[in-house]
């Protein structure tokens, strides 16, 4: 009856005590449309770090342009789930991935010209740390990394 009682103990103090303190974070991505292929390896190893630093839950990707492609092209090699945010009710997103699609509540209530917007808007406010490839400073990327940058987010650019 002894053992019991002490593997009782050892269960609790290994498995949740950790999970108490845990804080868990959201991570989002922003890139120019003309991402070189070549950076999928700078991506992954930079994903791989910034999950064992932070104890990332989540991963939110946008669905246009080859950086969101190449960012869930790397996510589902890596076998992580995550999250596709959509600005459009009929955007194709390939079943192929690891992923779920979210369609953030309010978009349909814009007009359809700022939905990217609003969905980056609502990716920003979800998220703790923002991966980003901004090569280019007067581009619409660097525009929602310095949003990102005011809301007090982590940022870290591979273009650097």
């Amino acid at each position: 009856m002894g053992y019991i009682v002490i593997l009782k103990v050892l269960c609790y103090n290994i498995r949740y005590i950790p999970y108490a303190r845990r804080k868990t974070m959201n991570c989002t991505f922003f890139g120019h449309k003309d991402a070189p292929d070549g950076l999928s390896i700078k991506l992954e190893q930079m994903i791989f770090k910034v999950m064992q630093e932070n104890k990332i839950d989540h991963f939110y990707v946008g669905n246009r342009g080859s950086f969101d492609y190449l960012v869930q092209k790397v996510l589902s090699k890596m076998q992580i789930d995550y999250s596709i945010v959509v600005s459009s009710l009929n955007e194709y997103v390939n079943p192929n991935y690891r992923s779920k699609t979210i369609y953030p509540e309010g978009l349909e209530k814009g007009l359809p010209r700022f939905a990217i917007c609003r969905s980056n808007e609502w990716m920003i406010k979800n998220s703790d740390i923002v991966i980003a490839y901004m090569k280019y400073q007067s581009s619409n990327c660097a525009k929602w990394v310095e949003k990102a940058q005011k809301r007090g987010l982590r940022i870290i650019n591979l273009a650097t």
